[in-house]
């Protein structure tokens, strides 16, 4: 049985690890490669994009910093939510057609007729996107991304 170690206690406290900042990628155009991956959130059921920024084409703001190269943007998609008024599980409408969007400009290049198969064809794929930025309802101080427009690069 290994011992567990405390050590890190014990080191100056500037050596600790720092706190990954999430910060959403600035609004604009970039080369990416897509992965996906089918994920439960909050007990409903989600699709996953994950956006690897290989290049910026242009942003929507020439004053902000452009991301480094490598930089990940994830992208939600939840297929299902609770009605507010019956608390019966219902389509979100917001996610599905967000998702059916990106398919829908993925599928005529890589084929398939259902998600799973787009997802599956377009895995790795290399993509431009348009990226806008939205910020959190309760917090306005958290940012997230939200894809504008996907096409194969």
């Amino acid at each position: 049985m290994s011992e567990v170690n405390f050590d890190l206690l014990d080191l100056e406290l500037e050596e600790l690890a720092d706190l990954e900042k999430f910060e959403a990628a600035p609004a604009g155009s970039y080369l990416a490669t897509l992965n996906w991956e089918r994920k439960e959130i909050n007990n409903f059921p989600a699709v996953i994009a994950h956006l690897t920024l290989n290049d910026v084409i242009e942003l929507a703001d020439s004053t902000v910093t452009p991301p480094e190269p490598g930089k990940k943007v994830d992208l939600a998609f939840i297929l299902q939510r609770k009605d507010k008024e019956t608390g019966e599980v219902i389509a979100n409408k917001m996610g599905q057609g967000q998702l059916k969007d990106a398919l829908m400009a993925l599928a005529p290049e890589v084929g398939g007729s259902t998600p799973s198969q787009i997802m599956e064809n377009s895995q790795g794929s290399s993509v431009a996107v348009v990226l806008k930025v939205r910020k959190n309802k309760d917090d306005p101080d958290i940012t997230y991304n939200q894809m504008k427009t996907l096409a194969l690069a």
